[in-house]
């Protein structure tokens, strides 16, 4: 060929660059499948590169002659070891030098094989191979396995060489592999084709080949480690750990060594485990112990029992069998043995049984001890024969409790001495009620009849004067008598049973602001109730208490033209809560705390009638309830009263 032959020259880089990308991919694959598959094809790529190099040339130009097989494939094996050696270590390296080494052996003894009798009369031969073909692969294959072992040795010499002169890895990489396969390249042919016409031209074809060849590696081997493998590299060791020759010896020492180091390691740990649990267990303020069923005896205590009973780990052991019958009370050792010992027969593994006794210390005292016991131990019948237990004082706690069961006799009785009180002081008030409503009634009854007679059958003689006196002292007696009525009403509602049902403040708000109105045409009033207004109260309070509020909102917005009175409900705090708003004359909020105390007014009695005693009463019903009422206002501005009640079903109390 008289000029560069591109054809070829873009074969060869494709072989490269398959046979890389094969080889970087079952590397890659080591993290799942180890690094079997990759010695497979190592092993696959030796035949091929040998015969390969024996048999199939081509001229990438004048006098340069590429073997596949001595340039292609036989660097990438190289190569692979290198990479082996930088990420897995020096023996996964030797593993793979040694598998290559003898996948050459077998293939050399087959080779001999095949060249002894392939001449012999009874051998099929179809397309007729030479004999000479299987003596000159195996002549290769020697060649090949030897430069194998020396190239391998030289790649990690050489790497570590250079890792001393340069920091970069590409720069490492292609100086090795270059200086490598250039030895290769000459040795090769000399041992394998010496005393051929071709030797020369294949030593320089060798060197140019194979020096394209670490160019092109170095740069797709160097790209994966960048781009895929950008961790520290393994922690390679010695290089002459590769080449232990003495049957992997070195590995079984190092393996012995680890071995013999990991079970130091783990009897350190187990001892400082060990020591760590001990430390607990004395530290513990609670006794641990584990107690024989069989022989009924304690077996081992912590150190805690000295603390809590005074009697030393020693003596607790010496008692025996006598412990539990010595110790516990007589009470609690019977029930001990009735209801406590059946109960460990029928326990689970982690399941576990508590119980509380008394036992005496040393000094003669009783201590409330719990305890928490589970299985330790079982026969080979699978019966409990040890248990592990966990014993707490709890006699402060016994003494707190005898000592809340006192104060709660006491509180029962003083209850009972309270409530005979409060009964007592509901009678009282009841007579007082009656006395009120007939005493005090009467006089004032008769006192207005006597002026009302004597203003209708001596108004005549009467002077203006007189009548006027006498029309006062009426409005002052109907004025005391609807004053007893409203703390009358007052007293009762403290004292009479509720009984709920749901109902609609909304219809019941309806009802009354429409009587008002019709007593009250003169007036324009408009008012807007809210719609699902329900809830769960006494029927007549909840009147009473939208009375009241209602009569006030009519009376405190005389004012405003034209009146506007509001009821619904809206979300406060988190709940929901009814109101009643106005838009009247309003009120000052610093003398809030006085609106739902009886008799106190914010206004005068000559601005607005009334006795001061409605929204106390509201007050009382809502409380009656279980409810909440506030107020907000601002003079001249109206007023809102905002009440909660808790939600209940509909029944009696």
């Amino acid at each position: 060929m008289e000029q560069f032959n591109f054809f070829h020259l873009s074969i060869f880089i494709s072989q490269c660059v398959l046979v890389a990308a094969v080889l970087l991919f079952l590397f890659r694959l080591r993290t799942v499948m180890g690094t079997g598959l990759l010695f497979v094809a190592l092993g696959v790529l030796q035949y091929m590169q040998v015969f390969l190099a024996n048999s199939l040339y081509v001229e990438l130009f004048p006098g340069i002659m590429v073997s596949s097989g001595s340039a292609v494939l036989f660097p990438a094996t190289l190569f692979t070891v290198l990479i082996l050696y930088l990420r897995e270590g020096a023996l996964v390296t030797r593993t793979a030098i040694y598998a290559i080494v003898v996948a050459n052996m077998l293939l050399f003894l087959l080779q001999f094989t095949l060249w002894y009798h392939i001449d012999h009369p009874s051998v099929y031969n179809p397309y007729h191979l030479p004999a000479n073909l299987f003596t000159s692969n195996a002549r290769v294959l020697i060649t090949g396995t030897l430069l194998l072992f020396v190239d391998a040795v030289l790649v990690i010499v050489l790497y570590e060489f250079f890792s001393r002169l340069s920091g970069l890895l590409f720069l490492r990489i292609l100086l090795t592999m270059v200086s490598v396969l250039s030895f290769d390249a000459i040795m090769f042919p000399i041992g394998s084709f010496w005393g051929t016409e071709r030797m020369q031209e294949l030593i320089i074809s060798g060197l140019v080949s194979k020096s394209a060849a670490a160019v092109i590696y170095t740069l797709l081997f160097t790209t994966y480690l960048w781009v895929f493998e950008k961790g520290e590299m393994a922690a390679r060791g010695s290089f002459r750990d590769v080449f232990a020759l003495l049957s992997y010896r070195q590995k079984f020492e190092v393996m012995q060594q680890t071995r013999k180091r990991e079970q130091m390691d783990a009897e350190k740990a187990i001892q400082q485990r060990q020591q760590f649990i001990e430390h607990i267990i004395h530290l513990s303020p609670d006794v641990l112990y584990i107690y024989d069923l069989l022989e009924r005896k304690n077996v081992f205590s912590n150190n805690g029992i000295q603390s809590m009973l005074g009697y030393s780990v020693e003596e607790i052991k010496a008692m025996g069998d006598q412990l539990i019958p010595t110790l516990m009370h007589p009470e609690d050792f019977a029930y001990y043995l009735e209801h406590t010992l059946p109960r460990y027969a029928g326990l689970k593994d982690g399941e576990f049984v508590e119980h509380q006794y008394r036992m005496q210390n040393k000094n003669g005292q009783w201590h409330w001890l719990n305890c928490k016991e589970i299985i330790y131990q079982r026969t080979d019948e699978g019966e409990p024969a040890q248990i592990l237990g966990v014993v707490h004082d709890i006699s402060k706690q016994k003494e707190a409790e005898l000592e809340l069961s006192s104060y709660k006799d006491q509180l029962e009785k003083l209850v009972k001495i309270r409530t005979a009180e409060l009964e007592e002081a509901n009678r009282e008030l009841e007579s007082f009620s009656y006395s009120v409503s007939h005493d005090l009634r009467a006089p004032l009854t008769r006192m207005d009849g006597f002026s009302k007679a004597l203003q209708q059958a001596y108004a005549h003689q009467l002077e203006e004067k007189g009548l006027h006196y006498l029309s006062r002292i009426r409005a002052s007696s109907q004025q005391m008598a609807a004053l007893i009525d409203d703390l009358l009403l007052l007293s009762r509602i403290t004292t009479q049973q509720i009984i709920r049902l749901e109902l609609d403040l909304g219809d019941i708000a309806q009802d009354i602001l429409k009587k008002l109105q019709d007593a009250h045409p003169q007036r324009r009033v408009d008012w807007q109730i809210g719609q699902d207004l329900t809830t769960c109260m006494d029927p007549r309070l909840a009147r009473l208490m939208m009375e009241n509020l209602l009569s006030n909102a009519w009376k405190y917005s005389y004012n405003s033209s034209p009146s506007i009175i509001e009821v619904g409900k809206c979300l406060k705090e988190g709940k929901e809560w009814f109101f009643v708003k106005d838009n009247g004359v309003g009120f000052d909020m610093q003398y809030a705390h006085q609106l739902f105390a009886p008799f106190q007014r914010l206004h005068a009695a000559t601005e607005v009638e009334g006795s001061g005693i409605g929204l106390a009463t509201v007050k009382r019903i809502i409380s009656k309830h279980g409810g909440q009422i506030t107020a907000e206002s601002e003079p001249g501005k109206g007023a809102i009263f905002f009440f909660w009640l808790p939600i209940y079903d509909a029944q009696h109390e």
